[in-house]
């Protein structure tokens, strides 16, 4: 739940639901993310100064179906936000987000 309560998931998670349907994954409404599987995590300083970088699996679905999608984030107190994830449908897994920089708050 931990995870869940980070804004780098947050921001992470519509950047991937944006993705499915732009890419005519999964068609609107598109949702998910409400159960996480996180495999590697890593959280390193304190209130002012931190560093976050995490792995995670969680399930989306739309209009046609669902899938699982694999996603690795890194985020830092300076307000550097990375992501990158991966879709997974019909045991077949394809690139959905390649790593880049997004704009997330706190």
């Amino acid at each position: 739940a931990y995870m869940q309560t980070q804004a780098i998931y947050k921001c992470s998670i519509r950047e991937i639901k944006a993705a499915v349907v732009s890419q005519d994954i999964l068609q609107p409404p598109v949702d998910g993310g409400y159960l996480v599987f996180v495999p590697g995590f890593k959280s390193q300083g304190g209130f002012s100064d931190w560093y976050l970088n995490a792995e995670y699996f969680a399930p989306v679905w739309g209009a046609n179906g669902w899938g699982i999608v694999y996603a690795h984030v890194v985020a830092d107190s300076d307000g550097w936000n990375n992501v990158s994830a991966r879709f997974y449908k019909d045991f077949k897994g394809q690139p959905l987000v390649p790593g880049h920089t997004i704009e997330c708050g706190s």
